[in-house]
């Protein structure tokens, strides 16, 4: 291959070179490259009769310039379009069946010069931020059976990119590694998982892991331009079917105005509605004493209307991570352990949480006096037949 250089555009090195081998074995389809360079990869690409196309981007119009010269001199310029794109900045919603980025992976060195030779070296601060932006947004651009092919070093930490990988719901080969005297290099071929297409397949973009737990993983992404959250088994659990139970009693509460509205329902997840709010702890800890009181009102009338439903929520008596509060609403989440119950006890366990020393004592701090003995004992009185009447009483007593 011929290749032109110019000072302002990276010479191709030894990652370059380790790329344009696994190129040569790996491309296909349609291809993107993005941070074209030299084109180096984009002409290795075009050169295979397996690629049908080749789109080379750069956020460097020098980068451009030299590219197409070195495309002429190699003989496969009508194979190969360009385009001044910062990743994906001006790609709108093409889809590619292969994507190329060696990307700057370097941790940036404050004694350079912030120009465009620093940025085709400087990942970040600390090497892995270009390459994470990436990886959060090239799924939108990858056909679903797509591969994408990357590179990085040592110096950009190996376990933060397989971290960022596993949070973007994506799979990794390791198909090259090579050793230059003080780092390492690593090329991956990423995949879509098996979950995140089927997440797509429903619409669902921008995709990326929110909080693992016990039995379940959450997953945010954008469906119709707001925000939900999409649940799955956590494949560590031994526990079975909890995704289901939880989505079965999603569509049984949301019928009373309980829980995130339920959206999606699939065989190994669902989606929900996002909710945006604080931890139920987080809300009274800083709320006046008139807003600690109506919230507390409106999660033991839910709770109420969970034990008429003959449903145990579980959880209630410690709800820390379980309820949440969007602007004086409160919302309850994480229904994966309710279950009928003959007696119920959601709102003696919600009453319990309020009268343990840390909570009432927080309320005591904004002027509401919690009296453990009476509100437990009207408790009891309330478990006898699960009234509204004695329900009223419990919350006037709150505080009184």
């Amino acid at each position: 291959m011929n290749l032109l250089s110019d000072p302002n555009v990276y010479e191709p090195q030894e990652d370059s070179f380790l790329m344009q081998r696994l190129v040569s074995q790996f491309a296909f389809g349609s291809v993107l490259e993005i941070g074209a360079g030299s084109g180096i990869l984009s002409i290795t690409a075009a050169e295979k009769k397996s690629v049908l196309s080749v789109l080379a981007c750069d956020i460097n119009e020098k980068a451009l310039v030299l590219a197409k010269k070195n495309a002429a001199l190699n003989s496969v310029e009508k194979k190969i379009r360009f385009a001044k794109s910062d990743l994906f900045s001006n790609l709108g919603k093409k889809r590619f069946d292969f994507i190329i980025f060696n990307p700057p992976y370097l941790p940036a060195d404050r004694r350079c010069p912030d120009d465009m030779m620093e940025k085709a070296l400087s990942g970040g601060k600390k090497g892995h931020e270009t390459l994470e932006r990436f990886l959060i947004s090239f799924s939108h651009h990858l056909r679903p059976e797509g591969k994408a092919l990357i590179i990085f070093s040592s110096l950009t930490g190996k376990a933060k990119i397989d971290s960022l990988i596993s949070e973007c719901v994506l799979e990794k080969e390791e198909v090259a590694s090579e050793k230059l005297g003080f780092e390492e290099l690593y090329s991956y071929l990423i995949s879509k998982s098996a979950l995140l297409k089927k997440i797509e397949f429903c619409g669902i973009s921008s995709v990326r892991k929110f909080a693992k737990g016990h039995r379940g993983i959450v997953y945010s992404g954008i469906l119709r331009g707001r925000k939900v959250a999409i649940k799955a088994e956590n494949p560590d659990s031994k526990a079975i079917g909890r995704i289901q139970n939880e989505e079965r009693m999603l569509s049984i509460v949301n019928a009373k105005g309980i829980g995130p509205k339920l959206l999606i329902s699939e065989n190994d997840f669902f989606v929900e509605k996002f909710v945006e709010g604080e931890k139920i702890l987080e809300y009274l800890s800083g709320c006046s004493k008139k807003e600690a009181l109506l919230v507390i009102s409106k999660i033991l009338k839910q709770c109420f209307i969970l034990d008429k439903m003959g449903i145990g929520k579980e959880e209630m008596h410690h709800p820390i991570k379980h309820v949440l509060v969007p602007k004086n609403r409160a919302v309850m989440i994480d229904f994966e352990r309710a279950h009928f119950a003959k007696s119920p006890s959601n709102v003696t366990q919600f009453c319990q949480f309020i009268c343990s020393s840390m909570i009432s004592g927080l309320l005591s701090e904004k002027g509401l006096k919690i009296d453990r003995n009476s509100i437990l004992g009207l408790c009891r009185e309330y478990k006898k037949d699960y009234s509204k009447e004695k329900l009223r009483t419990i919350i006037t007593s709150i505080g009184n």
